[in-house]
Parts: C-alpha cells; sequence; structure tokens
C-alpha cells in the first residue's frame, strides 16, 4: 500500500500524550485475576445442521483490549472487548456485515464467563440474549445461549449448546466473498463513503513531527464486506485501536476504541461544508472525560486539512479553578491574505496554526477575582517563500476581575510576551483594562483597550510600536428573529490573526502587519423558523512595512450574503455569494509587501450534522 505523509491524528493523540498514566488495573489484569486467559485464542464450533462456526479473541494494545471476530456462514463479526476501570464493568462493542451493532458487557459467574449482548438490526429489530462461556479443559469449551425476556431475565431454557476446540494459531481461515447474505437493499459503510468522496482516506498514512520528535503512523483498513473501517494509530510508544461503523438506523456513522493507557473512545463522524467532522470523547481509566474535533478537508491525493478545538475545565473544593484548551489547525493559505517580503504565492502552501492556553483563578471575595493566564500560539507555512513570515510567540498574564453587579465585569491584568520571526525577535507589554456588560436582555458589549509596547531586536528597531491596541464587540437582538454583531478591532497583524482563530476562522488568518484595523458586522434574520438569511461585511486597514525600512498599507473589503434552510435538526441547506476585493498603496506593491486582490465566489452546500 502505498505510504503518504500527513499529520493525520497527530494534534489530537499529542494532547492526549500530555496527561499521566495512573496505576490503573488494565484489562489484561482483570482476565488474569479471573482465570480467563484461556478464552484468548482461535475457535471453532458446528452446528447441529452441520454449519462451521468460527471465533477468535486476541489481545492489542498492549492487553488493554481484546479484538474479537466470528464468522457463521456468510454472516461475520468485528468487535472490540475493553474495560472501564472506574465502573469496575466490562463492556464490548462490535458490527456485523449485514449492518447489525451490538453492545455488551461481560462478568463472571460461577467460573464461567457470561456475556449478555444486544444485537440491533437494520430493520428495527432488537436481538437480546447471554451466552455463558464454560472450560472444559484447555483446548475445549461450551458456549450455552440463553434468550433475553422483556424484563431483562435470562430463560430458564437455553436456545442452543455448542462446543469449541482451540485451533493451531496457523489454522487457515475459510474468506467468505464480498456481498454475503443480508439486507441487499440497504446504504453500507463503503457506499456512504463513496457517495460523498470519502474513500480516499482509506490506506495508511504516516508523517513525523519534527518539533516534538515523534513519529506518526495511521491506518484505516475495510472490515466486514466493508461495513466497517478499522482504525490503527500509533505515535511512538502511544496506541489507539477502533472501529467506524454505520448505525442500524442509517443516519448515524459512529466509531469506538480504546488506547494503551486505559483509555476508552467513542465517536460520530458527520459532514459539513468543511469536510469530514471527527467528534471524540475519550474516557480516562479515573473516570475523566475529553472531548475533542477534527476536520478532515482533502487538499489533494496526499493531504488533508484539520482543524482541531479541544478544552478541559477544572476546579477544586475551594476557590480555584481554570482551563487548558488547545487548538490546532492546517489548511491551504489563502493567497488573497498576500505575505509581507514576498512576491505573490500560487504554488500550494499549507498554513498551521496552534494555539495552547492554560488559564487559572482564584476567587478572592465574592466580587473580586484573581486570574493568570498562559500562551503558546505559532504560525507556519510549508512554501519556502513564506518561511519569513513563521511566527512563534509566548505570553503569560496577570491579573484581577472585579464584579460588582451581576451585569458588569471589569478586569484589569499585566501581559507579558515573547514573539520570535525568522530573523527578527521582539518583547510585548501590555496593560489589559477589559469590561463584560450585559446592557439589556437585548445587547451584549464585550470591550478591551490596551496600553501597548513592542520592542524589537536591534535592526528591526523601525517596526517598534507604541500606542493603543484593543477591541469592541457588540451583539444586539432587537427581536428574536434578528441578530446584529460588530467588532471594531485594532491590533498587531499576529494579535488579530490569532483573534480570529478564536473565533472560528481556520483557514488564510495569517497576518504579518505591523497594525490591522479592522470593522466587521453581521446581521442574520430568521425568515421562518427553518430559514435564514444572514448578510456579512468586513473591511481592514493594514500598515505594512518591512526590516529595509520600507512601508505601506492595503486595504481589503468583503461582503457576502447567505441563505440557510433546516428542513430537520440533522439537515442544513445553504447557498452564498461573496465579493473580496483589496486595494493597495504605490509603496506597499513597490516594495512587495501586498498586492492587489479581487475575487467573486458562489456555492451551495448540503450538511448532515449528527447530534
Amino acid at each position: 500500500m502505498k505510504t503518504k505523509s500527513i499529520l493525520l491524528l497527530s494534534a489530537a493523540l499529542t494532547a492526549i500524550l500530555a496527561f499521566p498514566v495512573g496505576a490503573q488495573d488494565s484489562l489484561g489484569d482483570m482476565v488474569y485475576q479471573g482465570g480467563y486467559d484461556w478464552l484468548i485464542g482461535k475457535w471453532v464450533a458446528t452446528t447441529e445442521e452441520g454449519q462451521k462456526i468460527t471465533f477468535e479473541l486476541r489481545w492489542v494494545l498492549d492487553r488493554h483490549a481484546v479484538v474479537t471476530t466470528s464468522q457463521i456462514g456468510d454472516m461475520k463479526y468485528q468487535g472490540m472487548i475493553m474495560f472501564i476501570p472506574y465502573r469496575e464493568e466490562i463492556i464490548q462493542v462490535g458490527a456485523d456485515s449485514q449492518g447489525g451493532a451490538w453492545t455488551g458487557a461481560w462478568r463472571d459467574e460461577y467460573g464461567s464467563a457470561v456475556h449478555r449482548m444486544e444485537q440491533k438490526r437494520p430493520n428495527g429489530e432488537t436481538r437480546r440474549m447471554e451466552i455463558v462461556h464454560t472450560r472444559v479443559d484447555a483446548d475445549t469449551f461450551k458456549a450455552t445461549a440463553y434468550p433475553i425476556d422483556s424484563s431483562g431475565s435470562r430463560a430458564s431454557e437455553p436456545w442452543a449448546t455448542l462446543t469449541y476446540k482451540r485451533q493451531k494459531a496457523d489454522a487457515s481461515e475459510a474468506k467468505a466473498a464480498d456481498g454475503g447474505a443480508g439486507w441487499s437493499d440497504r446504504t453500507t459503510l463503503g457506499d456512504l463513503l463513496a457517495q460523498y468522496g470519502y474513500e480516499y482516506m482509506i490506506g495508511r498514512w504516516q508523517a513525523r513531527d519534527d518539533e516534538a520528535g515523534t513519529a506518526i503512523d495511521v491506518q484505516y483498513k475495510w472490515a466486514l464486506d466493508r461495513n466497517a473501517v478499522l482504525v490503527e494509530a500509533k505515535i511512538d510508544r502511544y496506541e489507539y485501536w477502533g472501529m467506524i461503523a454505520l448505525a442500524p438506523s442509517g443516519d448515524e456513522v459512529i466509531q469506538f476504541g480504546a488506547d494503551n493507557r486505559g483509555g476508552t473512545w467513542k465517536s460520530t463522524w458527520s459532514e459539513s461544508y468543511d469536510g469530514a467532522i471527527n467528534r471524540h470523547e475519550m474516557l480516562r481509566p479515573d473516570g475523566t472525560r475529553e472531548t475533542m474535533e477534527h476536520i478532515y478537508s482533502k487538499i489533494d491525493n496526499d493531504n488533508v486539512s484539520y482543524g482541531l478545538n479541544a478544552g478541559l475545565d477544572w476546579s477544586t473544593i475551594e476557590r480555584l479553578s481554570g482551563s487548558v484548551n488547545l487548538s490546532l489547525n492546517q489548511s491551504l493559505a489563502t493567497y488573497g491574505v498576500g505575505i509581507p517580503g514576498n512576491q505573490q504565492i500560487t504554488l500550494k502552501n499549507l498554513e498551521r496554526n496552534r494555539l495552547l492556553s492554560a488559564r487559572a483563578q482564584w476567587g478572592l471575595v465574592s466580587l473580586l477575582t484573581l486570574e493568570g493566564t498562559v500562551t503558546h500560539r505559532e504560525t507556519s507555512y510549508s512554501a519556502d517563500a513564506s518561511k519569513p513570515n513563521d511566527l512563534d510567540q509566548d505570553s503569560v498574564s496577570v491579573g484581577l476581575k472585579y464584579r460588582p453587579s451581576g451585569a458588569l465585569t471589569l478586569g484589569t491584568a499585566l501581559r507579558f510576551t515573547r514573539g520570535s520571526q525568522p530573523g527578527q525577535d521582539f518583547d510585548r507589554r501590555d496593560i489589559d483594562f477589559t469590561a463584560n456588560w450585559f446592557a439589556t436582555g437585548q445587547s451584549t458589549v464585550n470591550a478591551r483597550l490596551s496600553v501597548t509596547q513592542q520592542d524589537f531586536d536591534a535592526g528591526n528597531t523601525g517596526r517598534d510600536i507604541s500606542g493603543a491596541t484593543g477591541l469592541v464587540a457588540w451583539v444586539y437582538r432587537p427581536t428574536a428573529k434578528l441578530r446584529f454583531a460588530t467588532t471594531l478591532s485594532r491590533d498587531t497583524g499576529a494579535e488579530s490573526s490569532f483573534y480570529n482563530l478564536l473565533n472560528g476562522q481556520t483557514d488564510g488568518i495569517g497576518d504579518s502587519s505591523r497594525y490591522t484595523n479592522a470593522l466587521a458586522l453581521t446581521a442574520s434574520y430568521e425568515v421562518t423558523a427553518k430559514i435564514r438569511a444572514t448578510v456579512a461585511g468586513r473591511y481592514a486597514r493594514r500598515s505594512l512595512d518591512n526590516s529595509a525600512g520600507d512601508s505601506g498599507n492595503d486595504a481589503t473589503k468583503s461582503l457576502s450574503l447567505s441563505i440557510s434552510y433546516e428542513p430537520t435538526r440533522n439537515w442544513l441547506l445553504s447557498c452564498n455569494a461573496a465579493r473580496n476585493t483589496r486595494g493597495a498603496s504605490q509603496e506597499a506593491i513597490a516594495a512587495n509587501l501586498t498586492y492587489r486582490y479581487g475575487s467573486d465566489s458562489y456555492g451551495c452546500t448540503a450538511q448532515f450534522t449528527i447530534q
């Protein structure tokens, strides 16, 4: 299989690697302590009708999980057994080649391993049963299947009892042909991926994060006659194993998995304008949870864009609380953004943005709070011509917040920033004054005014700034159907770009200007309960310069109109049209700081969301 270079899943998994591993019992420990190691292996049985049944259990993820497969005739099953330490529960989830989804749990019953399971079929039927596994000798066990009644009780009489014999590890396995018996008119996961153009993700993807010094290896493989996809991921010693399947109802794509640190994962996939959205919830052995989201967008045959936002809120029994937030994005750099110091770039140029922040606050008294924040930010480009605009900066902020009333919060803070670009470093110092005011039930205002001093190292002092920066954001809802949002900002290009990142813009946000003054207006109106019209406009004027002492400016204007229709909770249909123009001063063009630009765009999208 061809190997492709990609940073797929590295953002999320790198974030998980930051958390310590506790001394928790693994599934391997539980199986060993219960004396059920004998179940691991390959087994075969024959029904009274002479039909062969194969069954296999094998360890994965350093004995933190078991992969189980079985086959009877043309029907195949694949699943995963995992241990939830804080609940002291062993669970199993899986799927079959006929579109069924299975869930269940294991328990000990007088020396026998009991598996209670539930199967949901595409036609809406649900079947529940228990299978009691009883050891006869080292190479034999009996499996007795009992139906479960509507009250949840096990029937006294079994459906059937089968005798399984252990097979040698190298025993050959019969392979059923694709397209086995089942519901022939139903949609499979393979059909869905082909329909929406996501078959390109099947295969092996490799990359290396040179900054972290880690190798990344992710593989997607078809299983169960294209009714499921197996997922294996490795980052050095960290490993993940999971499976993607289509829910029996046919309206949800689900994923479940586990890692070699005792974490269990459940996820969903959905389609959006940006690409495939993969939402995860990871449950650690100690019961804490973390949620995250990836957005996969195809760039070309060997590149995928991604977006990740993950957060963790924490608090103590006293007055101490805080949060940790991570935001990672990769996409094609927007050519129209313009990159100071370079000619217009029209070759493929990937823009990567990373933001990691940690905040802690301590409630001194009921109205006063002490708050500290540490932030790391990066912007980098893949094209060599854009490398001079790479940015790496760290900041620390310490301040007080005062809440004189339920409608008003005031704050002040000292903020220190150290930034670096190729060939030039800078220090920034800010005194921040902030306000968050719920003026009425219809109007909210957020504001920041900063006294800013930014000094570059020797040789670049012409780019030093000293003065006021800040922003004001106002949201006004005159009626239940009408909403206006206005944002006015003045700051350095770096601060403006990361403000865009925090507010959901994930492509083409890089800005290396000395100052960016921007005004953004948005108006949206709910025509009906299902139809919404939105008009948005933005004006941004940038002050540009370089280390040679050249300077100039440009101004970008954008206007867009969109109409969206939401026929159901899950579906959103929308059409939009946009116009973008940029003018630039002759001085800026002559110094190669920017270029004039104009574009018209329009399109329609269909979005399906799993809620």
